[in-house]
């Protein structure tokens, strides 16, 4: 029996084969512009069938993702009263219409099959592994989105700001890495919210600073980044910070590990530098989204307490787990961390000058003695879904800042 995205698959080849204005070889593509939207409209027939005869189970996840962002997204809109939001054009379209943001990584592979270069079977096996790997990875992405977006409803939010980072072309950017600083921008407010990971290769910075009317303080965001190449001239005097060079050399997985590390402050410069090349701010709680199931297991259980014990967020690491987990998982995160695990050098204490800071942190110099108190195995197991009150953890760990 011929599978559905088959048949239509022939439908489409039929009306190629029916007109002369449609040249499709190995070489090139040509489509007269008057028969363009009803090959496109058989075309994208085609990818949807596929979609949805062999990954069901992804549609039906990022359908029911989908519906639970835009409802969020309309609420902070109106909480804020916001002009718009950032987010990467894959990412963006995955949200908003999950079966043609899937659908449009098939597009290579459905041509290289036009175009006769792979057949039947190797363009099914390509084209599922594609949409598993593009899902996984929007999927997570998605749903941190829904969780931050949540958080600022929970805190009741009425203000967003970011920091007006400078973009910098190659030769700028080396001459900005053998410069002694660079001043961080003031954070400005904003109509927008940052919703894709927002590199910068000068400095880590929020990805948003939030007003909370809740905490009457201000928390920010940032969800992953990548290595700071410049030294910050006017770090906060005010929060703890950890030699980058003793963190990276214990951790190489700072830089790919996907969490959100928030942090609290009573104002937006307090919490504007989360790291230069030298220096990383200690964060104040860090969020871990977890959205497949069988997550838990051990191997992924000892990075998740090894990124928490590096780390030390002072109100813990939380990790929001998208479905329920066994309770034996959950016990597994409860004994004492492994004393070589943690860090015992590379922090600056609250009261260390800036001045101070950056001259301890260099690299020739001896890594400050002070670190914070060792850590209890303070990790949380949140299981959410979709309930946005399950948050209220978070909320509550925040509201205990000094």
């Amino acid at each position: 029996m011929s599978k559905q995205w088959e048949k239509k698959y022939t439908e489409l080849i039929d009306y190629v084969r029916m007109h002369d204005s449609i040249v499709i070889n190995k070489d090139s593509i040509r489509i007269n512009n008057e028969v363009r939207p009803h090959f496109y409209k058989l075309f994208n027939d085609v990818g949807l069938a596929f979609l949805r005869e062999n990954s069901s189970k992804y549609l039906r996840q990022s359908y029911l993702l989908s519906k639970h962002y835009k409802t969020v997204k309309r609420e902070v809109s109106k909480l804020i009263g916001l002009r718009d939001y950032v987010v990467r054009t894959d990412l963006r379209k995955f949200l908003e219409t999950p079966q043609n943001g899937l659908a449009r990584i098939l597009l290579d592979h459905l041509f290289d099959l036009l175009k006769m270069k792979t057949d039947i079977k190797t363009f099914e096996q390509k084209a599922s592994r594609v949409v598993e790997l593009f899902f996984k990875d929007h999927f997570k992405a998605g749903y941190e989105k829904w969780i931050i977006l949540s958080l600022v409803i929970l805190l009741d939010c009425d203000q967003v700001f970011q920091i007006p980072l400078m973009e910098l072309d190659a030769m700028e950017l080396r001459k900005h890495m053998y410069l002694t600083r660079d001043q961080v921008p003031a954070p400005k407010a904003s109509e927008q919210i940052w919703l894709d990971y927002k590199p910068s290769p000068l400095f880590v910075v929020p990805d948003n600073i939030f007003h909370s009317i809740k905490l009457k303080k201000y928390v920010a965001f940032k969800a992953g980044f990548l290595e700071p190449m410049s030294t910050a001239a006017n770090p906060s005097k005010g929060r703890e910070w950890y030699s980058m060079k003793t963190i990276v050399d214990k951790y190489r997985n700072l830089f790919t590990r996907l969490d959100i590390k928030v942090y609290i402050g009573n104002n937006p410069e307090e919490i504007s530098l989360i790291a230069d090349k030298n220096m990383i701010c200690r964060p104040d709680l860090i969020v871990e989204s977890k959205v497949q199931k069988d997550w838990y297991q051990q191997e992924e259980l000892q990075k998740l307490k090894l990124h928490h014990n590096i780390l030390k967020p002072k109100l813990g690491t939380y990790v929001v787990s998208r479905l329920t987990i066994p309770e034996d998982a959950i016990r597994e995160l409860m004994p004492e961390p492994v004393a070589g695990e943690l860090p015992t050098e590379g922090v600056a204490s609250r009261e260390t000058s800036a001045e101070q800071t950056s001259q301890e942190l260099a690299p020739e110099q001896k890594s400050p003695p002070e670190e914070p108190e060792k850590q209890p195995p303070d990790i949380h197991i949140l299981t959410v879904g979709y309930d946005r009150s399950k948050l209220e953890p978070i909320v509550s760990a925040l509201m205990s800042w000094q």
